[in-house]
């Protein structure tokens, strides 16, 4: 019999009120639930179709239903005199509401279409098919308005479309529609938000704009103060820099001077701009002084300037007025934005009427539209004397106003933790559950009243007390929208046993690695991810090996059992790119795993190469489907006879080469390819006569691919997917009559507009596989051991990137935009919204990863991976304060924070070698965590030993020898034996740039090899807030000294002259203008090689060129390989001076004036290459050459040889 705690009773017999129980992760909210309704059923007597039960999921709904019925049987079988009833109750089951809040929704429009309107055979949408109709919708109310012309839509197109397409405008317009829909009535929520744009001051200074704004710039005063604290508390630490004291104390009086002055704006803005840094006193190591302490405080302090500076400058640089004047000027384009929106819903609903479907967002809203009938309403409500709402945290605003409509005075059962409200992304609203978290009562007699469950039996002491303390010093109401304090907090239910490890691992990978700043930043960005996926992928499988075997233990069966790959979990924020990875490394290191993954169905190789097929059985002229098809299996043209097939008819298209071939030759290719047609001819006319479904599967057997990608690796998931197509074509030919034409099209159409599926799922409950799956997709589910991975990755803040961010309370943001002068700026709107989208997302990230922590049992094992650990210690010295938290980049900076202070945390804090904070938490029996950082070294020795182990199995089957050889030795011989003789020769790359060669002793060939140009952004409205990265800058000034008037700098008057003209023609923005430092340009020209330069006869400037070299002469180690390489460059600068030539570079790179020399060293290989081709171009000697530092403001000459072979690693 269940054991029920104290907090779990009441939550079950509670009556007369309306309950929120605010149950915490394990606390066994579903049971309790669940014996809510029985006890309704058994002891009250009420009917199970009395109830109204709602959830989240369909399957928890089919969970719920059985766990009544079983007490139904149960009943069934005890009561004789309540036998009759428990058999009415089952019977009455089948009918009963429980289920998702969209099938109730379903239920309520089926019995009220003629209320509605509509077609009482209306079904529910495929999601690919409603997204081809929202795209058809949109580019039928953009074509219109291209027709009309309107001057406010061409002004929104101006400003928030693209240079060439309006791309940007419908996913705006989209985006928009999509956001609304969680209001109860969209367009009016759309249409009242952006009549706010057409305002005055006074009202303006009254909205919710400035009520944004205002609590933005506290937050920002509250990180400020922070920063000024910290650096006060190490100034007067021993060896501090005291002298620093005054200065920080005026720095904290300027701060609460202006958080007494934020109620008043304008007051505020008075204020902030007297504010003025009182300079810090000199002191250093002659007053004893330590330097890491001066340099922390200088940094915190600097950090405290710049959030001073951005809201002087960004913010209060413009006064009300203006601001109000930009939001006036937006006014007709969202105006007009809205009813571009209205247009669309109009179109899309009608075509959505037109097939006869409803999408999800339509039972949510046609549902509404019928309990606004008072009749309809009171008859569904007086249906239901209780009604039940699972994960009441996920619920949104139109679901709300649903269950508002039906409820009575005292019968909600509500039950949740909005600690795990991770649903932002489908427009869930975790201030619904927050509101009441916070105004119902304890007490047992209240109208409304709130129970918490607390009691965790899911997971062991260890993991609760580690979840309890990293989220007490993360999670506020401020930042996580909960207070985490003894309400929140977990508590022991579950009593486990001894392990050999309980404590929580942190395992930090760190590469160790500085970043050049003039390496391509997009591309490094995307090599740096994939090895970190790599490594910590790797590090895992390790570890996993490690676990395998070892003992576990579970408190609900009270035994031990040997740890196996099923009891494992691989959790990951995001399993995009990732997750593939680490599926692959298991594969490699023997690991059987499975990946739930809810994309990727089109892009796998068996339903690739069968839809090419049925396009070309629909349409044989598509080239790539017909080259496809052939060179598949069920094809079986090998690349050799592909190629003959072309060179019979080199003109014209692959399959008029093919129809050529079969009139013009008489060999074995001819009669296969016969063959080939004829049977693609034979398929075509059975498909016009067949069901669709039926000749597809007919066609899987026939060719025999059916049983081909069973055979293949993962073969029973390939024949599932071949199975999920045939179904998938059955429900198509249902909703159309299109045949084969129209689903072909349907499919391409979905892969257009990026609608995908998941693969399908094979995984059975007792299949002793590794689980990796989404942090989402784990929601509800409990592991013994956990492992969450991905930890050092950034956060997702794309949301706050939008030209027009949008916000549930503040409505619309856009960017000001000045189509006239080609610019944009951030409106006030935007500031206010965008901060707090961040804020809100940054929360629900905080409660991603609680739901992470506790899905654990026995284990919880946590990797992430950092570039460089000592800087990130450095960071994170300041323990979890606001501003760690609020600038915090990805989970590891908050976890490792936090454990910073922790008595388990030494080994960071001696990483770094400073602790801010004194009071460090102290474990009061054992240690709560295990932290090990992990070097590249380290992890590069593993995996050195790793391959020596490998290397000596793959050396004891080479040579494998059988006491006698087979009948097909010889033959086996001759196939596997067989090696390209020019295998190295193919690994060489055609063409390489300069800069590829300096960077090639850090780069292998392979590397150098899939090294992919990054896309190019086509010019855009200008930006006033862009901030430029160093290659940024880099690119900038070369363009200037490439196109500046050497006749006119000789002051720098004249030279910003030239740039200002620069600007006027176009050439580069004004944001680009302003990061030209005209004194260090001047300062080139005042230099000895620019007074050269000056003097010369012939100056030279941005020369391209491409040098052809045998690639023995540029990689050292390569033999007896006659390829050549394209060199490909632009030399900055050569002048002729006494019939020879002086070679310049320009230089913008970070620089010490101690370190000067080290750019000739850097550089050299560069300049070898440099002067060899321009040696040969101009037929002349290049006399000397040199490098300019733009950032030290000196050249350094280049003593150059001949162009050395470079080694490769």
């Amino acid at each position: 019999m269940t054991k029920w705690t104290n907090e779990q009773k009441e939550a079950i017999n509670a009556r007369g009120s309306n309950l929120l129980v605010s149950a915490a992760a394990g606390s066994g909210k579903t049971t309790v639930m669940v014996e809510r309704i029985i006890k309704f059923l058994v002891e009250d007597m009420i009917d199970i179709d009395r109830m109204l039960v709602v959830t989240f999921t369909e399957a928890a709904a089919g969970e719920m239903k059985e766990r009544i019925s079983q007490a139904i049987n149960k009943g069934i079988e005890e009561g004789k005199e309540k036998e009759a009833y428990f058999r009415k109750q089952l019977m009455l089951l089948n009918r009963a509401s429980i289920s998702t809040l969209h099938s109730f929704c379903l239920k309520i429009i089926r019995e009220n279409f003629y209320y509605l309107g509509l077609d009482p055979d209306f079904r529910i949408g495929d999601e690919g098919e409603v997204q081809i109709l929202k795209q058809e919708a949109i580019e039928e109310v953009l074509e219109e308005e291209y027709r009309k012309l309107d001057k406010d839509f061409v002004q929104l197109v101006e400003g928030f479309g693209d240079n060439r397409e309006d791309r940007n405008l419908e996913r705006l317009i989209l985006n928009i529609y999509d956001f609304i829909q969680s209001r109860p009535h969209p367009l009016d929520w759309l249409k009242e938000k952006v009549e706010e744009f057409d305002t005055d001051v006074d009202r303006f200074k009254k909205s919710s704009w400035i009520v944004g704004l205002k609590d933005y710039i506290k937050i920002e005063l509250l990180k400020a103060k922070d920063y000024v604290n910290d650096a006060l508390k190490i100034a007067n630490m021993e060896n501090g820099p005291a002298k620093y004291i005054e200065a920080l104390k005026a720095d904290t009086d300027n701060i609460e001077k202006l958080m007494a002055a934020l109620e008043d704006l304008d007051l505020f803005n008075e204020e902030i701009k007297g504010i003025e840094y009182k300079s810090l006193a000199r002191t250093g190591k002659k007053d004893g002084v330590d330097e890491k302490l001066q340099d922390k405080v200088k940094d915190l302090r600097n950090k405290y300037k710049k959030i001073i500076d951005h809201i002087k400058k960004d913010i209060f640089g413009k006064d009300i007025d203006e601001y109000v004047a930009e939001v006036r000027k937006l006014y007709p384009m969202m105006k007009y934005l809205h009813e571009l929106v209205a247009s669309f819903s109009e179109a899309f609903s009608q075509r959505k009427r037109e097939r006869g479907i409803l999408d999800y967002n339509d039972l949510e809203h046609y549902a509404l539209q019928v309990l606004e009938d008072e009749g309809i309403r009171k008859y569904i409500s007086n249906r239901y004397d209780y009604i039940f709402v699972d994960e009441y945290q996920d619920i949104n605003l139109v679901q709300e106003t649903i269950i508002k409509k039906i409820k009575k005075d005292a019968n909600l059962f509500l039950v949740g933790d909005v600690k795990q409200s991770i649903y932002r992304f489908r427009l869930a609203d975790p201030s619904l559950f927050v509101e009441k978290y916070e105004n119902y009562s304890t007490e047992e007699n209240s109208l409304n009243r709130r129970i918490d469950l607390a009691k965790n039996f899911r997971s062991r002491d260890e993991i609760i007390e580690g979840v309890n303390f990293i989220f007490k010093n993360i999670m506020s109401k401020a930042f996580g929208e909960i207070d985490y304090d003894e309400r929140a907090y977990l508590y022991k239910g579950a009593e486990y046993e001894k392990i050999d490890d309980p404590t929580i691992e942190l395992n930090i990978l760190s590469l160790n690695e500085d970043k050049e700043e003039n390496q391509n930043e997009e591309m490094e960005d995307d090599f740096d991810s994939l090895e970190k996926m790599e490594l910590e992928a790797a590090f895992v499988a390790n570890r996993i090996k490690d676990l395998i075997g070892r003992k576990t233990y579970n408190p609900k069966t009270g035994e031990y059992k040997k740890i196996e790959y099923r009891d494992i979990v691989v959790l990951l924020r995001t399993v995009r790119d990732w997750a593939s990875v680490y599926m692959d490394t298991f594969i490699k290191n023997g690991i059987p795993a499975y990946l739930d993954d809810k994309s990727g169905y089109f892009d796998s190789v068996e339903i690739m190469i069968f839809m090419d097929l049925l396009r070309v059985i629909d349409n044989r002229r598509r080239d790539r489907s017909l080259i496809s098809t052939m060179r598949s299996p069920i094809g079986g043209f090998t690349m050799d006879e592909l190629a003959r097939i072309r060179l019979a008819g080199k003109k014209g298209s692959y399959f008029d080469a093919v129809n050529r071939y079969m009139e013009e030759k008489d060999d074995d290719l001819q009669k296969k390819l016969k063959d080939f047609m004829e049977k693609i001819s034979y398929w075509a006319n059975e498909a016009r006569y067949l069901k669709l479904d039926e000749f597809i599967w007919k066609l899987l057997i026939e060719t025999g691919y059916y049983y081909y990608v069973g055979a293949m690796p993962g073969g029973n998931k390939r024949q599932a997917n071949m199975r999920i197509l045939v179904e998938r074509a059955k429900k198509f030919e249902n909703m159309s009559q299109e045949g084969l034409f129209g689903f072909v099209r349907f499919v391409d159409r979905l892969q257009e507009i990026g609608v995908d599926m998941g693969t399908a799922k094979t995984l059975g409950e007792k299949d002793n596989v590794v689980r990796i799956m989404s942090i989402h997709n784990s929601k509800g589910l409990e592991f013994p051991i956990v492992i969450v991975g991905g930890l050092g990755k950034g956060f997702n803040l794309e949301d706050t990137k939008d030209a027009i961010v949008l916000h549930k309370d503040f409505g619309l943001g856009p960017r000001f935009v000045d189509v006239e002068n080609r610019a944009y700026c951030d409106s006030l709107p935007r500031i206010s919204i965008r901060d707090k989208i961040r804020l809100e997302t940054l929360s629900e990230e905080m409660r991603i990863l609680y739901v992470a922590f506790t899905r654990a049992m026995d284990k919880l094992i946590l990797v992430g991976t950092v570039d460089d650990i000592e800087k990130e210690c450095g960071r994170w010295s300041t323990g979890p304060k606001f501003y760690n938290l609020v600038s915090g980049k990805n989970f590891l900076d908050w976890i490792c924070s936090s454990l910073y202070i922790h008595g388990d945390g030494e080994k960071l804090r001696n990483l770094y070698g400073l602790t801010i904070n004194e009071n460090i938490f102290k474990n009061t029996e054992n240690p709560t965590w295990t932290i090990e950082v992990l070097k590249r070294t380290e992890l590069d020795i593993r995996a050195d030993s790793e391959k020596v182990s490998q290397n000596e199995y793959m050396d004891r089957l080479i040579n494998f020898k059988r006491d006698e050889a087979s009948e097909f030795a010889h033959l086996v011989r001759d196939r596997l034996d067989w090696n390209y003789k020019y295998e190295e020769g193919s690994k060489i790359p055609s063409k390489i740039g300069v800069t590829d060669i300096r960077d090639f002793s850090r780069q292998d060939i392979d590397r150098l090899n899939i090294k992919i140009p990054s896309m190019l952004k086509l010019p855009k409205l200008s930006d006033r807030a862009k901030t430029f990265t160093g290659a940024e800058v880099g690119t900038i000034v070369h363009f200037v000294m490439q196109h500046i008037d050497l006749d006119k700098v000789d002051t720098e008057e004249a030279i910003l002259e030239q740039i200002e003209d620069m600007v006027a023609k176009g050439f580069i923005s004004r944001e680009e203008a302003q990061v030209v430092d005209v004194k260090k340009i001047r300062a080139f020209f005042e230099s000895p090689i620019g007074e050269r330069m000056l003097a010369s006869p012939a100056v030279h400037r941005e020369v391209p060129f491409v040098l052809h070299k045998r690639a023995d002469q540029v990689i050292e180690g390569i033999e007896n390989i006659d390829e050549k390489i394209l060199i490909q460059g632009i030399i900055d600068c050569y002048f002729e001076e006494d019939d020879h030539l002086i070679l310049l570079d320009y230089k913008t790179d970070f620089i010490s004036s101690d370190n000067i020399e080290e750019l000739a060293d850097k550089y050299r290989k560069q300049i070898e290459i440099y002067k060899e081709a321009l040696e040969k171009i101009k037929e002349k000697e290049v006399k000397e050459s040199f490098i300019y530092s733009f950032n030290q403001g000196k050249e350094v000459k280049v003593e150059t040889g001949e162009v050395r072979p470079l080694t490769s690693s």
